[in-house]
């Protein structure tokens, strides 16, 4: 189970709704929770998380207690569920609505042939990321390229100064060759290459983590 840390505020209000503007894996539990620090008491009607993309409602804030008294908290879990996306916390409370964001994914650790380069992506759409881990359970020659639009650097990547969109992956056998190049090469010329897609022939899914 992850507990998300309290960032986001209503007002200044002192009543704190934990959100979620972090990346959590597919299958881990999300625990969302409102902490009232204020000194009155604050009624709670529920909410819902949302996907962004479909607009559907994915799980139901139903709180236990009406009311949270000063000091008190209330936490929801959304378990293990495998789906991957963006999606958005809301809760109706008597101080307004309370919003936040979170994505749940994957990370994938990309090799490419010959040169021994390693490339961390970060993947919250289902069909590459089940793609992905089909492609994990085939012999390394028989992998797919893999190809994405270049981005800025995330953390999660720290060998290099770019990654690729994690909504822009996508898996083929065979892509044009105007799109292809090394990690170095587009290190190198990343300005020319920001928002372009890459597509490097020599890429293969190596591993899932990083």
């Amino acid at each position: 189970m992850v507990l998300l840390p309290v960032s986001a505020l209503a007002g200044n209000s002192g009543i704190e709704f934990d959100a979620v503007k972090q990346r959590f894996i597919d299958s881990e539990d999300v625990e969302i929770s409102l902490a009232n620090n204020s000194t009155r008491r604050i009624e709670v009607f529920g909410g819902g998380v949302y996907s962004l993309r479909t607009g559907e409602r994915i799980v139901r804030l139903e709180s236990q207690q009406r009311f949270i008294r000063p000091g008190e908290s209330h936490d929801w879990v959304w378990s293990g569920d495998p789906r991957a996306g963006r999606f958005e916390a809301r809760l109706r409370t008597s101080v307004g609505r309370l919003t936040d964001r979170f994505e749940k994914g994957a990370f994938f650790t990309l090799g490419f042939d010959r040169s021994g380069d390693t490339f961390v992506i970060w993947v919250r759409e289902m069909k590459p990321i089940r793609q992905l881990r089909e492609d994990l359970g085939r012999p390394q020659p028989d992998r797919r390229i893999v190809s994405g639009i270049v981005s800025r650097a995330k953390n999660y990547n720290p060998s290099w100064s770019f990654t690729m969109g994690p909504s822009s992956i996508v898996l083929g056998d065979a892509f044009i060759e105007v799109c292809d190049a090394s990690p170095t090469y587009v290190e190198n010329h990343r300005r020319t290459w920001m928002g372009e897609r890459w597509c490097p022939w020599s890429s293969y899914v190596f591993d899932e983590g990083r």
